[in-house]
């Protein structure tokens, strides 16, 4: 779940405030890409560092072991939440890695993709091409069925021949 600003400001201290206002999202997108990966750097050290806080402290209390060192740092009440806090600024600073990762991926596919066209497009040859095009502009083509023609005086010929043999049968009745 996520926490409010004013949550993260009450959990940790104002130099870790500091560093963690620079990451959350307005001022994200601003910060340059070794700026980031160094954040991203402490931040994980952070969360590590409250992660064995909070172990140690589940350790004491479950009585598997004795408190480690003389007593937790008083700025250090409720660990688990703090490394929360540092997982969530974390998470965050690993997402605008791989959206920045992506930009940059999408960039070079585009730059690669115009450089095959125009190699493409430089090796072709200037000549007309064999076959029609409608660059030089449209001819028929030859219609390859043949056509099948009646001759002109034969065109009414099959109806009256009809019409005659059943004139003649009409006849003999």
């Amino acid at each position: 779940m996520s926490m409010s600003i004013r949550a993260e400001r009450a959990l940790i201290t104002h130099d870790e405030f500091e560093m963690l206002a620079q990451i959350h999202h307005p001022a994200l997108h601003a910060i340059s890409d070794d700026a980031l990966s160094d954040a991203q750097r402490r931040i994980r050290d952070l969360r590590a560092k409250e992660r064995t806080f909070a172990r140690d402290l589940r350790r004491t209390i479950r009585g598997k072991g004795e408190q480690r060192g003389g007593s937790f740092p008083g700025n250090v009440e409720k660990p688990a939440r703090r490394k929360q806090v540092f997982a969530s600024a974390l998470k965050r600073v690993n997402s605008e890695v791989a959206r920045r990762r992506a930009v940059a991926a999408r960039d070079a596919l585009k730059e690669t993709a115009r450089r095959a066209i125009g190699l493409k497009n430089a090796a072709r040859s200037h000549r007309a091409p064999a076959y029609r095009t409608s660059r030089s502009g449209m001819r028929r083509s030859e219609n390859k069925r043949t056509r099948e023609t009646v001759q002109p005086a034969k065109i009414g010929s099959v109806s009256q021949a009809t019409k005659n043999a059943q004139a003649a049968r009409d006849a003999r009745e």
